[in-house]
């Protein structure tokens, strides 16, 4: 009982900020045509903002040994696109859904490309050689949206951008406990959510994630500080 009112007094304040003028409550634009996860805005900060998705669901590559997130991303969409066109055990063809996801390590050399399941599949996704599924509980994630194609002379800048602005916040201490006593952050150094697929030339809408574990209880406190 006391957990689902936490939810609800959670989602009863989020309703109430999302009409701020100084929140973003929308999606890529391409998630009007493909399905997307839905989240909350719970904070929009200078150069970030902090998301809340419910759980999700992700078909997932084994981890991809590089020293090029652009190379990596590019295998892993081959794979994933191959098992989404019905190369699949049970020859299932699936919408391609966004972002498509790389999470990379904290060595910056291991890489797992995944994409998100779409709703109607999420039950029961088809399995796929060398592939497996993650099932995300709920978590919080701090972002950073960029634009143009992910290259890997630029993602460095945009990840230590996204360090910096989270420097001295309360979002910041939450990452790092979630990744001190083994939450979603312990294994990555940061995820790339790309909303964009790699042969769309314009309007290219790209994400840095920090994911973190937070009590809900915690976040009501934060945001109405």
């Amino acid at each position: 009982m006391e957990a689902a009112l936490s939810i609800f007094k959670l989602s009863f304040l989020l309703t109430l900020l999302s009409g701020g003028s100084d929140l973003i409550d929308s999606l890529p634009p391409n998630c009007n045509r493909a399905e997307c996860p839905s989240y909350e805005v719970v904070h929009a900060g200078n150069g970030y903002e902090i998301h809340r998705y419910n759980t999700t669901v992700w078909i997932s590559t084994e981890p991809i040994q590089d020293i090029s997130l652009n190379e990596a991303s590019g295998n892993g969409w081959n794979q994933l696109s191959d098992y989404m066109n019905g190369n699949n055990d049970y020859h299932q063809r699936i919408e391609i859904a966004l972002p498509y996801i790389t999470q990379v390590s904290q060595n910056l050399s291991t890489f797992i490309v995944s994409f998100f399941v779409p709703k109607a599949f999420q039950p029961d996704p088809p399995p796929g050689n060398n592939l497996h599924v993650q099932r995300w509980d709920s978590r919080y994630v701090a972002v950073k949206q960029i634009s143009g194609y992910v290259a890997d002379h630029r993602i460095g800048k945009q990840v230590a951008e996204l360090k910096a602005s989270l420097q001295g916040t309360v979002w910041a201490k939450a990452i790092e406990k979630s990744r001190e006593t083994g939450g979603v952050r312990s294994a990555w150094a940061y995820t790339v959510a790309q909303f964009s697929w790699p042969f769309q030339w314009s309007q290219r809408v790209n994400e840095i994630w920090f994911p973190f574990e937070m009590e809900d209880e915690e976040t009501v406190s934060i945001v109405t500080q």
